[in-house]
């Protein structure tokens, strides 16, 4: 599927140096896309084999799979995990599973697979690129958010008859930045409907950092999408917001015959210089 492409800008206050006063612009534009048929499914280590993502760009990855991360650039993007937090569905059983979006890369969206509940579900993901330029004195970024990718579904495949198939991507230039969904009043908790929440990627300083963050203040609502054979609208008792100064960059959960729990797993990026 290819997206049209898109611009905007946001600025924040950057200092590069004690004495400085910089702004940072952040410009986001998508364009094309590529399905990644990789069924590698790790955490947040460098252990899985590297996802050509396209030519190198600045951004904590090694897009073109040379073995050199970020090579030329003066900045870079380095992401630093943080513990799974909470998940929308039942606590014990499955077997566990971790999608990550590649370094260089953030989570956009899910695609899942509804039929008497989630069946199976799967991670959006889009690389970005970090550029810098020096302006009047002051250091301006910008972000490219570039082609977005699927990663593989879980579990592979789904028996279901009802089985069907809903992309939850967000609004071009926008990022995930919450789950939300419901579940059924079963002791088994079946995941019973689905949405998320997309917001703008921004750059702030944090304390001595230069870090991505989350503007809230015009956040999208995608979904939600439920199950086909419920004839209720799909009500939330579940929401997960993405913590401040971090980003969603991975799906975590278990499954077995269905998806028995799902949620977001963040990472800090912060960009540093080389």
């Amino acid at each position: 599927m290819k997206r049209g492409g898109f611009l905007f800008a946001a600025y924040v206050a950057l200092c590069m140096t004690a004495a400085c006063n910089a702004d940072v612009t952040l410009r986001l534009f998508e364009q094309g896309s590529a399905d990644d048929a990789s069924s590698e499914a790790g955490g947040d280590d460098s252990s899985e084999p590297c996802q050509k993502l396209g030519v190198e760009v600045c951004n904590g990855g090694d897009d073109d799979c040379n073995g050199v991360i970020d090579e030329g650039c003066k900045y870079t993007v380095g992401w630093r995990a943080q513990p799974d937090g909470v998940f929308l569905g039942h606590a014990p059983g499955g077997v566990a599973f971790t999608e990550r979006c590649p370094d260089g890369s953030v989570l956009t969206g899910m695609r899942v697979n509804f039929g008497q509940w989630l069946n199976q579900v799967s991670a959006v993901c889009n690389q970005i690129g970090l550029t810098d330029a020096n302006v009047d004195g002051a250091v301006n970024f910008s972000l490219a958010l570039g082609p977005r990718f699927n990663r593989p579904l879980f579990p592979a495949v789904s028996e279901d008859p009802t089985n069907r198939m809903y992309e939850l991507s967000c609004p071009e230039g926008l990022v995930a930045s919450a789950l939300e969904g419901e579940t059924d009043n079963q002791p088994a908790r079946h995941i019973i409907a689905v949405g998320i929440r997309c917001a703008r990627p921004i750059v702030s300083m944090q304390a001595a950092d230069t870090v991505f963050d989350l503007d809230r203040s015009q956040e999208r609502a995608v979904g939600p999408v439920g199950c086909t054979t419920c004839s209720a609208t799909p009500t939330y008792d579940f929401e997960a917001f993405i913590p401040p100064k971090q980003v969603a960059k991975r799906l975590f959960g278990a499954t077995s015959l269905s998806v028995d729990r799902v949620g977001f797993g963040t990472n800090v990026p912060t960009v540093t210089s080389r």
